[in-house]
This record gives C-alpha cells, structure tokens and sequence, in this order.
C-alpha cells in the first residue's frame, strides 16, 4: 500500500481572500475651462445679487425719504444761515399733545323736510380732549381709550347717510417750549376754493357767529396754524347687514355689485339698498405722525409749497368738484404733498446778539390708515332703515355708547403708501357667523401687523406672524426636497411599502376631495390648487407597484417590513382609526378655545368632512408612522454575504437569519 501524506498548505492560501474590496478611483482633475467657467459663474452671480441688493436699497430709500430735491443734505448744526432752509417744526425729541374731537351730524331743517342734504350740513361736537401726551415721533404702539355716547336722532329720521356724519379730527400741539413760541405767520396749502371741516369747536364757533379775520392774539394765530395741518377722518363705514324683520327687498337681490366705487373717500347710501349699505360706527383708528426732521432747501421748499396750491394733481383735490369744493374728497399723500401743508414763520431771537432773526418752519405729517379696523371693530348702528311694520323690531334708542380705541405712532415715510396698498384689498362680511368674523379679524390684525399697526398693548400677532413665516419657509423646504429625494431613490430600501401605499391612498382621496369641495367641473373650470398632492400620489404610487423586477436586497426589505411586525402594524390601525372615530378625542382642544365655537359643516360638504376625518386622515398619519423607525432599513444589514444555494444563485441575508 501506498501511504498517502497530506499536502501541506502554505498560511497564505488559507487566508486567501478572493475580494479585492474597493479599489480607490483616482481623483480627476477639473479642466481648465470648466475652473474658469465656474470662476465667471460665480462672479456674474456676485454682480447680479450686488446689482439687486443695491436697486433694493435705493427703492428703500426713495420711499423712507421721497423728497430728495427738496432736503439740503444738511444737519441744523451744519447750517450756517438759518434764513436758506427750513427746519422742523417738531423734531424727534420734540414732545407733543394730540387733541381728539369728535363730531356727529345734526338734524338740519332741510334733512327733516325733504330727507335730503348736500355735503354741507350741520354738526355738532360730542368730545373734545387731549387723548395723547408727551408723546414723540419715536414712540410707537401708544394706545388709549374713549367712551362715546352717540346721538341717534339723525340717523334714525335723515334719508340718507354719509361716513363722515361721524368724524374724528385730530390736532397736534407741541408742548411748550417750542418752536411755536416764536410763530409770527403762516401759510397754508388750502386753496381758496376749497373748504374743510372744522377742527375744534373754538373754530366752529367764531365761524358760526361770522368772525373771519385774521387771528389778532398769539393764542389766536397758535391755533390757526395748528390746525391748517390738523386732519379730519370718518368714523363710519357701510358695510351689508341683515333684515330686523326677517325680509330681503328684491332691489337688493337685483344689485350684487359693489357698493362704491374704488378710492372713493366719501361715501354715501343715496341710492343703494338700506340692507346693503348701513352705517357701522368705526371703533379703531390708527394715527400716525410721519417721523420726518429732515432740513429742506428753503428756495425748493417754497416752490413745492406754492404749487401744492396750484395743482389740484398734487394736492389731490381732482374728486373735489368746481367752485366751492368739499375738501374731505381732497386725497393727502406724502408723496406729493411733502411737509409742504404748513409753512410756519418764526422770529428766533440770536443768543449771542439778542437780535430776532427770521426762519421758516415746516408743519409735521399726520396720517390717519383708512382701514385700521376689522370687521369685529365695526358696530351696526341700532337704527331702522328699512321701514319694519310697527312693532316688529325694538324702538330706536337715544344713544348708542360705543368704546372708542385709538393708537398713535410715529412713522417713517414708506409705511403710509404700505398701508394704504394693504388695506385697499379689505373686504369684509359683516353678515357673516361670528366664528369666521373672527378669521377675519386675524387675518386684517396680521396684515395690519407689517406696516406698523398694532390693535393693542396685549396684542402679540406680530410674534405669531414670525412663527407662522418660519413655519412656511421649513414647509416650503420640506417640499421642495422631496422631489430630489424621491427621484434620486434607485431602490427602494428602507422604504415602507405599506407606508408609501397608505400615503399615496390618502394623498389621491385628498386631491379628489379638494375638487369636491372647490365644485371643480361642476363651476366653471376644474382647479389645481391640489396639483402637487396628486404628483405625490401618483409617484408614491409609481413605488409601490410591480413596474420593474425587485432586487434580492428589495425583496429582503419588504420582507422585514411584515416579519415579526403584523400586531405592531394591526395595532397601529386600529389604534389611529379608533382615535379618529371618536370625535370627542378628535376635536378635543389643548389650549381652552376662546371666543365663538366653529359653525357646523354645510350639508353639502358633510360628506367631503366625513370622508377627511374617517378615512384620508387616518391613512396619511398610518402611511408616515410605517416609515418611520423601527424602518426596514435599520433592519437590514446592507453588506451583501454571498453564499452558494442550489445552482449557486446570490441571496441577501438579513442580519436575523445569519
């Protein structure tokens, strides 16, 4: 017999390991072209933002400071002759009172004759006080608060209605000492042919005993030009109401137009349907002081001045009519008008030579926001216009007391446009349920909120808005990643298939019932305001199903989804379906609600709403806790062990069943 020896093996091909592993690739070098194609990318891009940044700016500017040919460029310290610009008036350490009056129409003998009245007609003061004090033009968010007792006599027996039947005038008086000590003269914008309302009653009085020459005393001539840059606003506005006695006219079904035209600064109910238009008394007013000390060019200045007398366009006085004009249809904007209102002579005695020596002084900017209120801050007057039998409605009270709430603030120059371009686009429903008035009332408190506007001490809106645009900005990047996300996907490793097809389930249900309730194909044209959650869905979708042959790795995953995990994802159902049937828990509140419940589904969405709350909802909360941990991809070891099964075909094990 032969005796047979093992071969001996050398170490080496024991531990031979027939993978290389990852061989390194060597780093390419960027060409030369494409370096300097980058290097001119980027300068381009740093020259474009630059360009845009500067462009900004000057926008900025040009809003903040609008009268650039008129300013001298100069601090008061740098000027040496006093007598070739003009100072401010009140300067921002200036301290001033702003005096409040508020005036209600009278029942003049013609309105009781014919129910008929031009735009002059009587009125009388029911407060007048000092309503701000010591405040500054940079104190902001200053509010306070008056109790007004309305007369209702005229509105319940006059035919017809204007907004300005109420109406607030507005004084500002610099506290002593001032500049004002020194007044000599003034002049004022107010063409001849135009006439406005009175301002104090002080005034009302001597024009109604006839007393029109020039002011003879300091005090007098003090008054006098303060108030030819006082203002006056309204404190009513017509909105729609509903019937006292439960009927609807057919002139007012006939017109669903607007009820005035846009810009329009008096309005008035001649002619309109009494249900549609009624006085609402304003219970809010925002009074701004534009914080403008800036030194003007006299020689500039004074031509401005002359003109904004001349030219009905910059003074805005093109609505007011011929021969003698109604100046509350005069529109004031500092964009044209400047502080070129008030020209204030002053004698100023030199602290060196004791000699008086003459300087010009401009009058301050007020500003009152047409639309500082929301629909909350407007009451119906407690009159009937619409002519109710007898008996059918309470009688008309004497008085009607309303909580007036005023806010002062000085402002820059850019926020005035800024309001009025906002508070254009308020339109509110003041026959709506009270739970969406109060939606309204957000939304104007939020909108109001970016030009300055706060409606009380208390009021945090501004806060909320920074929490709500950080909110959307993480939203909107949350978005838009998705799309990069899941189309970079090559496999679908570590995705929940269940996940993905109870997200996609619930993303198709949402976009068919946004068209269900938005009346989509049924009124007008379909809308694709849900676009976007149908892409999701369709592409979800496109994950899940069969399309390409899964990989070993894939199949793994699914099957770890499931493994081990069928209570877990049976408890998880019913769990989240149990929370949302039970409408209890569903609509249980965290934080205590304040103010009006929400109103009840319409019966045409009741439907759509149960839909949402049953099923698409419970869908979409299951979908995201399936993907998230414990996720297939923890589960799944992704180094591949190749082993030999059968005809030698590569499985993937999972970790578990190695």
């Amino acid at each position: 017999m032969m005796l047979v020896l093992p071969m001996a093996t050398s170490h080496r091909y024991e531990k031979l390991d027939i993978d290389p592993g990852t061989v390194p690739s060597r780093r390419r070098r960027m060409s030369g072209c494409k370096c300097m194609l980058l290097a001119v990318g980027i300068l381009i891009s740093l020259l474009v933002s630059i360009g845009i940044a500067k462009f900004v700016s000057s926008v900025f500017h040009g809003l903040r400071e609008p009268h650039n040919s008129l300013y001298e460029n100069k601090t008061l310290a740098e000027v040496k002759n006093m007598a070739n610009v003009v100072r401010p008036l009140v300067d921002r350490d200036q301290k001033f009172d702003i005096v409040a009056t508020v005036w209600v129409r009278t029942l003049d003998p013609r309105d009781d004759a014919s129910g008929r009245y031009g735009w002059m007609h009587g009125e009388d003061h029911i407060f007048s006080d000092t309503v701000f004090r010591g405040v500054t033009l940079m104190d902001e968010h200053v509010h306070t608060k008056v109790n007004l007792s309305i007369p209702l006599e005229t509105f319940s027996k006059a035919e017809t209605s204007e907004n300005f039947d109420i109406r607030a005038t507005f004084k500002l008086i610099p506290q002593s000492p001032s500049l004002l000590d020194y007044i000599t003269n003034f002049t004022t914008w107010v063409p001849a042919t135009v006439v406005l309302p009175d301002i104090s009653p002080e005034a009302r009085a001597r024009k109604m005993k006839g007393e029109f020459s020039p002011p003879e005393s300091l005090d007098e001539l003090q008054n006098a030009a303060l108030e030819s840059f006082a203002i006056s606003a309204p404190l009513i506005d017509l909105h729609p109401i509903k019937s006292a006695c439960g009927r609807k006219t057919q002139q007012e079904e006939e017109d669903n137009g607007p009820a005035f035209g846009t810009g329009e600064l008096v309005t008035s109910t001649k002619g309109k349907p009494p249900l549609k238009v009624h006085p609402h008394v304003v219970t809010k007013t925002d009074l701004r002081v534009v914080r403008m000390d800036k030194i003007y060019n006299k020689k500039a200045y004074d031509a401005h001045h002359k003109q904004l007398r001349r030219d009905d366009v910059m003074n805005g006085c093109t609505r007011a009519g011929g021969g003698l004009r109604d100046g509350r249809r005069c529109s004031r904007q500092f964009l044209n008008r400047a502080n070129c209102e008030a020209r204030i002579e002053l004698e100023i005695p030199d602290e060196k030579t004791s000699t008086s020596r003459k300087q010009v002084a401009y009058a301050p900017f007020l500003f009152v926001n047409s639309r500082s209120w929301g629909p909350l801050d407007m009451i119906p007057m407690p009159v009937d216009r619409e002519h109710c039998p007898e008996g059918s409605v309470p009688e008309t009270p004497q008085f009607m007391s309303v909580t007036w709430n005023l806010a002062y603030s000085g402002s820059t120059a850019e926020k005035l446009p800024l309001a009025d371009f906002l508070g254009a686009a308020n339109t509110y429903n003041t026959t709506d349920t009270e739970f969406n008035k109060l939606k309204a009332q957000q939304s104007a408190e939020t909108i109001q909120r970016l030009h300055g506007h706060k409606h009380s001490i208390d009021n945090h809106i501004g806060r909320v808005f920074i929490f709500e645009m950080i909110a959307m900005i993480l939203d909107f990047i949350h978005f838009n990643l998705q799309f990069p996300y899941w189309y970079t996907r090559s496999t679908t490793v570590g995705i929940s298939i269940i996940g993905s097809s109870l997200t996609a389930l619930s993303s198709s249900l949402f976009f068919a019932l946004d068209l269900w309730n938005q009346k989509a194909f049924r009124e007008g044209t379909p809308l694709f305001s849900s676009s976007s959650t149908l892409v999701v869905a369709v592409f979800l979708h496109l994950l899940t199903a069969s399309v390409i042959l899964p990989s070993h790795l894939e199949r793994a995953s699914a099957r770890l989804e499931t493994k081990g995990r069928k209570r877990w994802i049976i408890g998880i159902l019913v769990g989240v379906f149990s929370f949302y049937f039970v409408d209890t828990v569903r609509n249980f509140p965290l934080v205590s609600r304040i103010g009006p419940a929400p109103d009840p589904v319409s019966a045409e969405f009741v439907t759509p709403t149960a839909i949402s709350n049953y099923i698409v909802n419970p869908l979409f909360i299951c979908g995201g806790i399936f993907q998230e941990p414990p996720n297939p991809l923890l589960n799944v070891d992704c180094n591949v062990r190749l082993t030999k099964i059968g005809d030698a075909y590569p499985t993937i094990l999972a970790k578990e069943e190695w």
